[in-house]
C-alpha cells in the first residue's frame, strides 16, 4: 500500500476554505503526531496547518503524509480526524459519497475519520488506495464511542448512516469523542501534586452531611424564611493535580434552612450528575444529556417553582429538591436541548430569565435564550463570534441584553498540553461589548470596542436617558495567561462602563481599585438604576483573608466588614426585609470559613450597618470550601 493518502477538500467555484481544523485522537504509548498536534492547536489558516507534516498540493487539495503513522503503527490502534469550520465545501461530483463516519485502513493501522457537523466534507478520491472497512463494531471501542450493532454498515458500502441514534446522534458522538480525546491528553500531561485550588480553603470535603443541631450566636431575623444555598467545585477524583482546574470539579451544594428565627439544618450534597452517581453507586436521574463534560458546579437559583443548578459551555441544568438532592436534568421545563449558562439574569418585572450561552464544541456562535416565567424557552437568537470566547456572564436592561465578547478563548494549544479547562488569554481576539435588543435578531447587535480585559461578573446594568447603557463590572487586566489551574492574581477593579447612544466605544470609569469579585446588588433592581453594590474584597490566589465591600454608587463611598485575619468569605447575597423594603433595607448573608479551625459559619449582617457586628452567626460543624455562587431561595413553610 502507498505511504501517502490523498484527501480532497473541494470548494465552490471562486472560493477558498478559510480554515482547516483537525482534532486528532489516537490510543497508544507514543505520540508520533506530536508536532502535528502542536501546529494544529491554534486558530490558524490552512497554510500554517500544512507546515506540520501536511504537504500542500494546490490550495484545495491536501496530502497527508503517513510515514509518521507507519513508524509507530504497532502502538497506535485508532486515530480520529475531525474537520470543522471549512465553510462552503462540497463533494466533487465524481467522488464516491460517504457519510459522517467511515473507517479506512492505511497499511496495518485502522484509522477512523469523522466529519462532525458544519459544511466541511472529506472526499475519498475514486482511485483512492484506502480500503473502507465494514463497521462491525471494530475499533470504535478503542475510541470510547458506544455504537450499537444497528450502526453496522453493509460490507462494501462507503456510506454510514447514523440511524441508530436518531436526532442528535452526530452531536452525541462528537461530544463523546472530544471528551475522550481531552481525557487522554490530560492523562499524558506531566504529573504533579501541587495545586493551589485543591488545598487550604479550596480543598474538597470528603463526605455529605446532614446536621440538625446548629449553634446560633445573636438573633436570626424571623423574616428570613428560606434556604441559603451555595454551589462550588468539590471533585471526587483528581487524576492529575497539575492539570486540574478549579472550574471543572464535580459540583457540591451547601445549604442552611432558616425558619421562624431558627437554623433548622445544614446539608451538603453532590450535584447528581452521571459521573457522580456512578462513582457513588447511585441511580442516574432522568432527563436528557448534552455537552462534552459531566459537571454542574457554578450557580444555583430558583425559577418556575423549582431549584436549579447550572454550568456554562454545554451541559443542561440540574433540578434539585428543597433538600438539595438532584431529581432530574433538562432545560428547565422546556423540551429543547441547548447549552445554558452559569449566569442567567431574571427580569423582576416579567419573571423571565435572560441568558447568553455557548457550547465548547460550537466555537463560532453564542446563543441568547429567554426562558419565560414558566420555565419554557420563549426566544432564541444565534450570535456569530470568532475563536470560541468564554462568555461567563451577561447583563440586562429594560431594552437590551449586554454581551461580553472578550479575549479569553478556546485554545487548542492548551487542550493538547492536557489542560482540563482549555481556555487562554488571546491577544488576537478583539475585545468588544454588544447590545442586543431583547426582541431583536443577531444582525441588530450593536458592537462597541473596549480596551482588552476580561469580565467574569457583571453587577447590574440600566438604560440612560440619552440612549446609552451603563453596566457595572469587575474587570481583570488579563486572565488565564499563566496558570492552568485557576484565576491568577491580576490587576482587578470594579468599573462602570458606558456604551451605546452616541458613543462609538466603551467608556470605562474605575469605581474601586481594590481587588474584588462576585459583585451583587438588590436583585429587585436588576436592569434598573440602583445605588448599592456588594462584593468580596481580596486578591485571587491569596489566603490572607477576604472582606465584604458595600459600595454606595451615589456617594462614591465603600463600607467594609472585616471577618478577621485569614477568614475567607463566599459570595454575599442581599435579602430584603420585606417586599416593599428600601433598596438597602435588609440583610447580607454569606458563608465564612476559618481555615485554621476547619469550620465555617453563616454570617447575617444588617445591610445598612455592614461595618458593625453581625446580627447573627450560624456555626457549622463542617467546612464549606470556597466555591462559586450563592443565592437566597424563599421557601414555603
Amino acid at each position: 500500500m502507498a505511504t501517502t493518502q490523498d484527501w480532497t477538500l473541494q470548494a465552490k467555484p471562486g472560493q477558498e476554505p478559510s480554515r482547516l481544523r483537525l482534532a486528532l485522537l489516537h490510543k497508544g504509548e507514543s505520540v508520533p503526531l506530536a508536532a502535528a498536534f502542536a501546529a494544529l492547536a491554534e486558530d490558524t489558516g490552512c497554510r500554517t496547518v500544512l507546515n506540520a507534516g501536511l504537504a500542500a498540493a494546490p490550495f484545495h487539495a491536501f496530502r497527508w503524509e503517513c510515514p509518521p503513522l507507519h513508524r509507530a503503527q504497532s502502538r497506535i490502534t485508532a486515530f480520529e480526524c475531525t474537520l470543522i469550520d471549512a465553510p462552503e465545501l462540497v463533494r466533487p461530483a465524481d467522488a464516491s459519497a460517504f457519510g459522517d463516519y467511515f473507517h479506512a485502513s492505511i497499511g496495518e493501522t485502522v484509522t477512523a475519520f469523522a466529519n462532525l457537523g458544519g459544511d466541511a466534507q472529506l472526499v475519498v478520491p475514486p482511485r483512492s488506495t484506502a480500503k473502507v472497512l465494514p463497521h462491525a463494531g471494530v475499533r470504535w471501542s478503542d475510541l470510547g464511542i458506544d455504537c450499537p450493532p444497528s450502526c453496522v454498515a453493509a460490507r462494501g458500502e462507503r456510506r454510514w448512516s447514523p440511524s441508530c441514534g436518531g436526532a442528535g446522534m452526530t452531536t452525541s458522538l462528537m461530544e463523546q469523542s472530544a471528551a475522550r480525546m481531552a481525557a487522554w491528553l490530560q492523562r499524558r500531561a506531566r504529573h504533579a501534586q501541587d495545586n493551589f485550588y485543591l488545598e487550604g480553603p479550596y480543598a474538597p470535603v470528603e463526605a455529605e452531611h446532614t446536621e440538625t443541631e446548629l449553634t446560633v450566636s445573636g438573633t436570626i431575623p424571623e423574616a428570613l424564611d428560606g434556604l441559603f444555598a451555595q454551589i462550588g467545585p468539590n471533585p471526587l477524583q483528581v487524576p492529575n493535580p497539575a492539570t486540574h482546574h478549579w472550574f471543572v470539579g464535580d459540583g457540591m451544594m451547601h445549604g442552611v434552612r432558616l425558619q421562624a428565627g431558627k437554623a433548622c439544618w445544614y446539608r451538603n450534597r453532590w450535584v447528581g450528575t452521571d459521573t457522580v452517581n456512578d462513582h457513588l453507586g447511585r441511580a442516574r436521574v432522568p432527563g436528557p444529556r448534552r455537552g462534552i463534560f459531566d459537571v454542574v458546579n457554578t450557580n444555583v437559583f430558583p425559577h418556575a417553582g423549582s431549584l436549579w443548578a447550572t454550568v456554562e459551555a454545554g451541559p443542561l441544568p440540574a433540578e434539585l429538591d428543597a433538600e438539595l438532592n438532584t431529581v432530574r436534568r433538562g432545560l428547565f421545563h422546556s423540551d429543547e436541548s441547548l447549552p445554558f449558562t452559569a449566569h442567567p439574569h431574571r427580569d423582576p418585572q416579567s419573571g423571565e430569565l435572560h441568558a447568553v450561552c455557548y457550547d465548547a464544541l460550537q466555537r463560532h456562535q453564542l446563543i441568547y435564550q429567554c426562558i419565560d416565567a414558566n420555565g419554557v424557552l420563549r426566544r432564541r437568537v444565534n450570535i456569530p463570534v470568532r475563536h470560541g470566547p468564554m462568555v461567563h456572564d451577561c447583563a440586562i436592561t429594560a431594552r437590551y441584553v449586554v454581551i461580553f465578547d472578550l479575549p479569553v478563548t478556546f485554545s487548542f494549544r492548551a487542550l493538547l498540553a492536557g489542560a482540563a479547562l482549555p481556555y487562554r488569554w488571546n491577544p488576537r481576539h478583539r475585545a468588544r461589548v454588544g447590545l442586543l435588543s431583547r426582541e431583536g435578531d443577531s444582525d441588530r447587535v450593536q458592537w462597541f470596542p473596549v480596551a482588552p480585559c476580561y469580565v467574569f461578573h457583571a453587577c447590574n446594568a440600566f438604560d440612560n436617558a440619552d440612549g446609552s447603557v451603563t453596566v457595572d463590572v469587575v474587570t481583570h487586566a488579563r486572565m488565564f495567561d499563566r496558570s492552568q489551574q485557576g484565576p491568577e492574581a491580576q490587576q482587578v477593579a470594579f468599573e462602570r462602563w458606558r456604551l451605546g447612544g452616541s458613543l462609538t466605544a466603551v467608556q470605562r470609569q474605575v469605581v474601586s481599585s481594590e481587588a474584588q469579585e462576585f459583585p451583587r446588588c438588590d436583585e429587585r433592581r436588576t436592569g434598573q438604576s440602583y445605588r448599592y453594590a456588594y462584593a468580596v474584597g481580596g486578591q485571587a490566589m491569596s489566603t490572607e483573608g477576604t472582606r465584604l465591600l458595600r459600595h454606595d454608587l451615589q456617594r462614591g463611598t465603600t463600607m467594609v466588614h472585616d471577618f478577621g485575619p485569614g477568614q475567607m468569605m463566599g459570595e454575599a447575597i442581599f435579602v430584603p426585609a420585606h417586599p416593599d423594603a428600601a433598596e438597602d433595607e435588609g440583610w447580607l448573608l454569606a458563608y465564612v470559613q476559618d481555615p485554621q479551625q476547619q469550620r465555617s459559619r453563616l454570617v447575617i449582617l444588617d445591610a445598612q450597618a455592614v461595618d458593625r457586628q453581625a446580627q447573627a452567626i450560624v456555626h457549622l460543624p463542617v467546612r464549606v470550601p470556597i466555591g462559586f455562587h450563592s443565592n437566597w431561595i424563599p421557601l414555603p413553610a
